[in-house]
């Protein structure tokens, strides 16, 4: 299964820029609520992440656990193109990119469904891929981050994954999970959690650096950064 999420380096609610060490992060990764999903319903959490006409569904929104992929392409590249209205440069010169489209390249047969289109995954990381957020220390080896507990342990790491389309299919029960619905199919959608356990009952933010996942990087005319900064100044 392929899956691909667009992004941009001004996006200071996941900091795309700082993929290079942190990995890929949710909204929730700093704040939010790591018990809110147990609280409100994994059907009401999906819900307020696709659709959210409400101010409580904003402010989940705002910090939510998941990330969105789609499984087409060319949708990812609508929306990190801001909805096909610029024209994307490949950007080869690290830390001077803006725009960023990620992959997910996950064997079918290494899903291991929880059911109503739910799945789990679990990876080992790749410490090795870690580089600098930043390019002031580019070239610079970090020697506190070379070995992960949790692979070093043999427990790994875990995402969930969730087919959108399919899992609203079976579970909607008021309009806003209709509309939510819609919203999904025009965009392929799939939900990536990250799972992995933390301390005080609490699960991670990002997906680690690994090998089952890339990111493409790009730039747009007129759109520039520091390469001293992982993300904007604001």
């Amino acid at each position: 299964m392929l899956l691909y999420r667009g992004d941009k380096y001004y996006n200071v609610a996941t900091e795309p820029g700082r993929f290079w060490f942190d990995g890929i992060r949710a909204k929730s990764f700093g704040k939010g609520d790591p018990a809110y999903i147990k609280k409100a319903g994994l059907l009401k959490a999906i819900r307020q992440h696709i659709h959210h006409p409400g101010k409580a569904d904003v402010s989940y929104y705002d910090a939510t656990d998941f990330i969105s992929f789609s499984t087409d392409q060319a949708r990812a590249m609508y929306w990190v193109s801001d909805k096909g209205q610029l024209l994307l440069t490949t950007c080869s010169e690290p830390y001077r990119e803006t725009r960023y489209v990620f992959r997910m390249d996950i064997p079918d047969n290494d899903l291991i469904s929880r059911g109503d289109g739910i799945y789990m995954y679990s990876f080992v990381c790749n410490q090795a891929l870690r580089k600098s957020n930043v390019a002031a220390w580019q070239g610079i080896e970090i020697p506190y981050y070379t070995n992960c507990p949790l692979c070093q342990g043999g427990l790994g790491h875990q995402i969930l994954l969730v087919d959108t389309v399919k899992y609203l299919s079976i579970n909607r029960k008021v309009e806003s999970e209709s509309d939510a619905l819609k919203l999904a199919t025009e965009d392929s959608e799939w939900l990536v959690l990250p799972n992995d356990p933390l301390d005080h009952g609490s699960r991670s933010s990002s997906v680690q650096r690994a090998d089952f996942w890339s990111v493409e990087t790009y730039t747009v005319v007129g759109e520039k950064r520091d390469p001293m900064y992982a993300s904007p100044m604001v």
